[in-house]
């Protein structure tokens, strides 16, 4: 499974668009997208709108990715 970031890259990837470009739609810094891409940072739920309407993809399928991606992170930080 994808991480959130990894996931990110792939869409913004597939839609052919440039971390730059990306990070000037959703009104973030350019590197805060290669910090999130890397999982060296997370992307913040306030954005997430803005990242479906870019995407073309349903709110609620990147709430439920995001929310994934947070649960893996809790289960690797408690060893579960």
């Amino acid at each position: 499974m994808a991480t959130f970031g990894e996931y990110i890259k792939i869409k913004r990837e597939e839609k052919g668009m440039t971390q730059d470009k990306l990070s000037k739609l959703l009104d973030i810094p350019y590197t805060d997208v290669s910090h999130i891409e890397r999982g060296r940072k997370k992307f913040k739920f306030n954005k997430l709108s803005e990242l479906a309407n870019v995407f073309n993809i349903e709110l609620q399928e990147l709430k439920d990715l995001y929310g994934a991606d947070i649960m893996l992170d809790q289960k690797k930080k408690y060893e579960c």
